[in-house]
């Protein structure tokens, strides 16, 4: 009986990993900028602290500010982004038998607005505002090219329909 269940849960296991297996490089790009955000904010707060004490204490002191409710919230947003990532790949496969994007437009607004927290957390630590300017700036380049190729595709999709860009099929 045990034996049949750990076959059953280890064939389980082997579909979902392999169900998921196109959206690999998408959830390791996530982890990479929560971990990225984690570590930009801990050094922000450590940039911005008031040390109390001198020496040898001032080392604790500095690790005191690092909070378990942060970490947790930094651990919560990343499950959720990973569930929220393959739930939006399992849909689009069961609603257009194939990948059409949709989930890596979803990933491409959860990693730019981790960038801009990572960069606003930058800018906090140097006191400057480029680092933000500089990823609002190729966030709209992204979404301007993104909407372009998006009203290109229907323009193309128009032209087949009405016959604009092809042969007409009516006058043989």
């Amino acid at each position: 009986m045990v034996e049949w269940m750990y076959e059953k849960l280890m064939l389980l296991f082997t579909l979902l990993l392999a169900f998921f297996a196109p959206i690999t490089l998408i959830v390791y790009m996530i982890v990479f900028v929560v971990v990225l955000d984690c570590f930009t904010a801990i050094i922000k707060q450590w940039a911005g602290y008031n040390y109390k004490h001198k020496g040898f204490r001032r080392c604790f002191e500095r690790w005191s500010i690092i909070r378990s409710r942060g970490l947790k919230r930094t651990v919560l947003k990343l499950i959720l982004y990973v569930l929220f990532i393959m739930a939006i790949y399992g849909a689009e496969i069961a609603v257009f038998n194939s990948s059409v994007y949709i989930t890596n437009f979803v990933a491409f607004l959860i990693i730019f607005t981790e960038l801009v927290s990572i960069a606003e957390n930058i800018d906090l630590t140097f006191k400057t505002t480029k680092f933000t300017v500089l990823v609002r700036r190729v966030r709209k380049l992204f979404e301007d090219k993104l909407l372009d190729r998006i009203t290109m595709d229907k323009d193309k999709y128009d032209d087949k329909i009405n016959n604009k860009g092809g042969q007409d099929y009516d006058n043989h």
